[in-house]
């Protein structure tokens, strides 16, 4: 027989806010990296990145309730950086790694983007601004060009002019300044 347990307790609040205690001050410093999937250096439409910070504090104190901001200098609703991330406490001599996620959606436009990076203290110990340069790129549509039709006959070793029965359509397709042939039935 399973054993049951029964209980009640009374409900109780938790004030989820650390206390923060005057003292020597902190001195920050952040430690920046991108990190891109192709690494190519370059935020591509439809491409998500991770901007990796790590704050260290060389001060004699703590660094209390740090709250980590990114603004970018181009405003475009496409480029999208989670950012506002929070760090209750760096002691003195220590670092703290985060990550924030940048997203480019499909219709991104081609900017370059400086970010900046700012480290908030609760007593006011913040830190200098640290800046990237990013550079993100629109989506780059495929050149097709059409450059004619022929009616071939199918089946032969050759391809020869029909009169009507089966059609190709010829595809001339140019890129990076090479051109195919490619031939496929309609």
């Amino acid at each position: 027989m399973p054993m049951k347990i029964h209980g009640k307790s009374e409900a109780k609040h938790f004030d989820m806010q650390p206390d923060f205690e005057r003292g020597l001050p902190p001195n920050l410093f952040a430690d920046l990296k991108f990190e891109d999937v192709n690494n190519n250096g370059i935020v591509e439409a439809e491409e998500s990145v991770k901007l990796h910070v790590t704050i260290k504090n060389k001060g004699k104190g703590p660094a209390q309730g740090l709250t980590v901001y990114v603004k970018d200098s181009v405003n475009d609703p496409e480029f999208r950086i989670k950012d506002k991330k929070e760090i209750a406490m760096i002691r003195a001599g220590q670092s703290k790694h985060i990550t924030i996620p940048i997203e480019a959606g499909f219709d991104v436009s081609t900017a370059r983007h400086k970010l900046k990076i700012s480290v908030t203290e609760h007593y006011g110990h913040d830190m200098d601004p640290a800046y990237l340069i990013l550079n993100s790129l629109e989506y780059q549509r495929p050149k097709l060009v059409l450059s004619g039709m022929e009616i071939v006959r199918s089946g032969g070793k050759e391809r020869q002019p029909l009169r009507g029965m089966d059609s190709c359509r010829q595809v001339k397709w140019s890129r990076q300044s090479r051109s195919y042939k490619m031939w496929g039935k309609m």
